[in-house]
């Protein structure tokens, strides 16, 4: 069903025929009453949900989950964004909201406690500290890279877009490249078991292990970042030890695992578009738009939830005090009104970095500046190797994950040998 069409400045993801047809009857049904933790909302579907939404009212209604409203235009998200008085992140950013999960640092506070909270992150993930951990993630990407190219498991995923961003969390937060499996495992269950159990138990065992690691460094501080927490001034006191293992959880499940969908989609796309490997192999300069179009066209978070905190109105729709609202980040990305030939893959993108993959305002994701770095340098090892072809059928996740999450799960590929 893919009618590929390939362009000078880019790569067309579909044709209009195909973009009205793709999802089937479970995108017509998704797309009258969205429900964002539907079993059937996997990658195919999801996007024809987005073509379906961005042809209908800007802000539409669903009942799922007890009603709330959808954000689809890319101005329409920005404002939203940009109000947090009117838009609130404390009533909690997921929806709904799961058992025994305390409201996550720093994203789910507003106001001066969410800026306190934030400065604490930009201590490692301010511009100019990724700028000073450049040299080791160009290494981390070459060891990781020459790895994947000696080894037999041939999931790039799991093997690379995994493993760049989990050790560089690992290396920043002082506890070392070597607790990238456990940090990992803690990942994958909270992933795959929202609001179960399992997902509180995983939690658990991550709190055990961040315990540990912060005990050892109030009784013998070093020069890395969980030391810095532990003897930090915050506003007058010490951090209390469930900010702590809040923090380090935040870092755990935002830190890695979005990185890795980014790159995980980006290469994919890269795979079945072989002239993008050779646009990127022959004009480095380029890289930087890869990067952002990757982003733009596959984020790895869909969903944000907001709470209205006074009657207002939002494209023309009433929204009364206490309603529940998604920022549909896919749709807003693919907006018509924003990105001219909005579905088409193009690196030479004049406005590719207004798109919507880290948010914006306040709540502009703050390791936005590291997650670039990582893709950037990837990409940039990637061109000086032989290029990379598919061995298998790849897989993208099954469904929305944890009702925010898609991206490519699994993809088999080998350097060709041949430059």
């Amino acid at each position: 069903m893919r009618n590929r069409l390939t362009q000078v400045r880019g790569t067309t993801l579909k044709d209009k025929a195909d973009t009205e047809i793709r999802g089937g009857t479970e995108a017509d049904r998704l797309a009258v009453d969205f429900d964002h933790h539907d079993a059937a909302l996997n990658n195919e579907v999801l996007n024809g949900v987005y073509s379906r939404l961005l042809a209908g009212c800007p802000v539409a209604k669903t009942s799922a989950h007890n009603g709330f409203a959808l954000v689809t235009r890319h101005a329409d998200v920005v404002e939203v964004e940009k109000d947090g008085k009117r838009f609130s992140s404390a009533e909690g950013v997921m929806h709904p909201a799961h058992a025994g999960r305390a409201p996550s640092i720093p994203i789910e506070f507003d106001g001066a406690v969410h800026t306190a909270y934030r400065k604490l992150f930009l201590e490692v993930l301010s511009a100019p500290r990724v700028r000073g951990i450049e040299p080791y993630l160009r290494d981390l990407t070459e060891r990781v890279l020459d790895a994947f190219a000696e080894g037999a498991d041939i999931d790039f995923v799991e093997r690379v877009a995994v493993q760049i961003p989990v050790r560089a969390v690992g290396h920043l937060l002082g506890l070392g490249e070597s607790a990238n499996e456990q940090l990992q495992a803690f990942a994958r269950v909270v992933l795959e078991h929202a609001g179960t159990p399992a997902m509180i138990e995983a939690m658990k065992e991550l709190d055990a292990l961040a315990k540990t690691h912060l005990d050892e460094r109030r009784a013998q501080p070093r020069d890395d970042y969980l030391s810095t927490l532990v003897q930090l001034d915050f506003d007058g006191r010490p951090l209390a030890e469930d900010e702590l293992l809040n923090i380090i959880r935040s870092f755990v499940f935002a830190g890695f695992e979005t990185t890795a969908r980014s790159i995980a989609s980006l290469v994919h796309h890269l795979v079945t578009h072989p002239e993008l490997q050779t646009r990127m192999r022959s004009d480095s300069a380029s890289i930087e738009g890869f990067v952002e179009e990757g982003l733009r066209l596959f984020p790895p978070v869909h969903t944000m939830f907001r709470t209205v905190t006074t009657p207002t109105t939002l494209h023309d729709t009433p929204l009364e005090e206490g309603e529940r609202l998604v920022l549909l980040y896919g749709a807003a990305n693919r907006d018509p009104e924003q990105f001219a030939d909005a579905e088409t893959f193009n690196p030479d993108r004049a406005n590719a970095r207004q798109h919507l993959a880290f948010g914006i305002g306040a709540h502009y994701c703050v390791g936005a500046t590291l997650a670039r770095a990582e893709i950037r340098i990837l990409l940039e090892a990637l061109a000086a190797r032989p290029p990379l072809e598919l061995v298998g059928a790849p897989r993208h996740l099954p469904r929305l994950m944890m009702g925010q999450m898609m991206g490519v799960d699994y993809l088999p590929l080998r350097f060709n040998g041949d430059h």
